[in-house]
């Protein structure tokens, strides 16, 4: 893949993008496998990110495996991305920027940018996912990377984008399920990194304002009620109003 970045970059000029498939009976054997064709030394420390098929999350030791792995390269960092997909790989590895920007210009190698502007579902990094999936009861939340259209468009032609969808959650090595953006709501709250999220006031179809809330805290209060645990769970933000509307004349809005 060409990541190179430098002051001298054309913005608008098509940088290609180069994918390579290794195959083997393990994944140490899969990235070996890419030496014998690909010319030049192959450095590892340029990884950004990871990004697992379902197929390999549901396969409780291909998964650990795999990770084990590829944490044995010395080159590799723990400060990767990791993210899941259902997508094709071809798709996901091809996807290209915005105005042609390095590829390292995308949510799969600097999501912190766009969670700074929109705090959905927070990036997961190798070595928390470490520390997480050896933790007895913790659940993982990995971020799913998909393929958005009809968003952006390019000379009146379509362009494919980024979008991070939903998560898998993992817990002690073995894949839970899937969960959709919305069904995540409310993991936001509990997040102390949240940027920056926005409301509508009230959240259906008709909205008289909306707000920017930031800088969340939690309290988690256990009760006990007929031998049942159940808990109160109290939350503060700090919130600014972004927008105030007239909803006698209230219609949707697009903007371009």
């Amino acid at each position: 893949m060409n990541v190179a970045r430098s002051e001298k970059f054309d913005i608008g000029k098509n940088v290609p993008i180069w994918i390579g498939r290794g195959e083997g009976k393990t994944a140490n054997e899969a990235l070996s496998s890419l030496y014998a064709t690909s010319q030049i030394k192959l450095y590892w420390g340029h990884i950004k990110a990871i990004v697992c098929s379902e197929a390999i999350l549901k396969d409780k030791n291909a998964l650990r495996q795999a990770y084990d792995a590829i944490n044995r390269y010395h080159e590799v960092r723990y400060n990767i991305l990791l993210f899941g997909t259902k997508e094709s790989f071809s798709e996901i590895l091809s996807q290209k920027s915005l105005l042609y920007l390095s590829p390292l210009d995308t949510i799969m190698d600097t999501p912190e940018e766009t969670y700074e502007q929109r705090s959905s579902i927070k990036p997961q990094y190798g070595y928390k996912n470490i520390a997480e999936l050896n933790e007895k009861g913790r659940m993982i939340i990995l971020p799913t990377l998909s393929i958005k259209k009809q968003v952006w468009q390019e000379n009146k032609k379509e362009k494919t984008m980024f979008k991070i969808d939903g998560a898998f959650a993992m817990h002690e090595h073995q894949l839970v399920g899937w969960f959709s953006e919305d069904d995540l709501k409310g993991v936001r709250w509990f997040i102390k990194k949240s940027k920056r999220v926005f409301v509508n006031i009230p959240d259906n179809e008709k909205p008289a304002g909306a707000l920017v809330l930031t800088k969340p805290r939690h309290r988690i209060q256990p009760l006990i009620e007929q031998d049942k645990a159940r808990f109160n769970l109290y939350i503060e933000v700090r919130a600014a109003v972004e927008e105030m509307i007239d909803v006698t004349h209230q219609s949707r809005q697009s903007f371009y």
